[in-house]
Formats: structure tokens, sequence, C-alpha cells
């Protein structure tokens, strides 16, 4: 069920810290309050990638938490001045707000009509909040049309919309393990420590051993 204005409220006034649906700061409920979502603003770090660090990322290279380093670079962002997502270019961000959601509530991130009409896309495929989710939620902007666009912190350029689920998450975000829960900054991927990319990498190094071995 997605949940409506009021019930977003609700859902943030409930009795049970544990169960309720916690979004700070708000700097204007008025202005980010939605019929069924709440607009977020853009937080004042980026992490931009030197593509000149690397010829290409291979997800099955021991070194990938090295390579991820050299590749991301971070930065604050002048709240003056801003940057500028050139087209085709793509970098991290995160919400101004922290959240933290209850076991029984997800949520989604979308982006803002205005923005996608000029080709601004505030996610690429991480639009999926997990119930039990804690920390900021991460921006993966691109530029898909023709011309620059300058961003500043502060601008409401995304929406997040909340979803109450039958029954609470027996596996809650939490309790599984999760790379980035309870994330205040912006964070680059860490798929190397996904158990799948593990067990790859170890597979691949035994089967070019056994190689090296025979020949």
């Amino acid at each position: 069920m997605l949940l409506s204005d009021i019930d977003i409220l609700s859902a943030m006034c409930r009795l049970d810290a544990a169960k309720r649906l916690q979004i700070a700061p708000i700097v204007s409920w008025k202005k980010q309050l939605q019929p069924a979502s709440v607009d977020v603003r853009l937080g004042p770090e980026v992490i931009v990638f030197r593509r000149e660090m690397e010829s290409k990322l291979d997800l099955l290279s021991p070194e990938g938490e090295e390579v991820t380093r050299r590749l991301a670079h971070r930065m604050g962002v002048d709240p003056t001045n801003g940057f500028v997502i050139h087209p085709r270019d793509f970098l991290l961000a995160t919400t101004f707000e922290s959240f933290r959601l209850p076991h029984d509530i997800a949520a989604r991130l979308e982006g803002k009509s205005s923005w996608g009409r000029l080709g601004l896309q505030i996610h690429s495929t991480a639009g999926f909040i997990d119930p039990g989710f804690a920390g900021k939620i991460t921006f993966e902007i691109s530029n898909v049309g023709t011309l620059p666009i300058r961003l500043y912190p502060g601008l409401l350029v995304a929406q997040v919309c909340f979803f109450k689920t039958e029954s609470s998450s027996r596996k809650a975000y939490e309790k599984s393990r999760n790379k980035y829960f309870g994330q205040l900054r912006t964070e680059a991927s860490r798929y190397y420590k996904d158990d799948e990319i593990v067990r790859f990498i170890r597979f691949v190094e035994d089967e070019r051993r056994r190689a090296r071995e025979l020949s």
C-alpha cells in the first residue's frame, strides 16, 4: 500500500520508536510533503569518478577495493557555486535528510518531473529502499540531456514514496550485514564485499592456478 501524506505523518508519530518512520531534518514540511511522497534535498558532497585512473573496471579483480578508491574522488560542494554535471557524466551524492525505516515500511526514490524534463536522472538502478534502512539515501546522478546542468546543495531534486508491507520484515536491512547501513555521507560502490563477488573471485583464482599448474 502506497502511503499518502496523512499516512506518512501518522507513521512518523507512532508511539513505539522502533516502529516509527524517521526523516530529519525537514527544512519545510509545507514545501516537502507531497500527496504521497516527501521531497528530498541534494546533500553537500559528491563522488566523481576519475576515468583516467583505469582503463576498465573488472568486477572479478581481487584488487576491487583498491581500484574503486583510485577511481572515486570525494569532494565537498560550495553551496554558492554548486557543481556542473555534463551530458553523459555520472556521479554519486546523497540526500540532505537522514532516514530510518521501521520493519514494515519500504520506500522508493524517484526523480522530479521538472528535472527529468531537463535530462537529469536521480538514480540508475538503486531506487528501492528496504525496511529497516537507516542513513542517507544515495543519488546515482546522470545527465542524459544535451546541455550541462549546474546543481546546488539544498535543491529539491527527488522524492521518496513509502509502502506499507503486509507484515514486518523478518530479515530487515540492518540485520542482513548490509554494506551501506547507517551511511551518513556519500559512499562509493562496495561491490567487492558481496558474497557472490567474493566467491567468483576465489573460483577464478583457483581456475587460473590450476591452469598454471597444468601448463
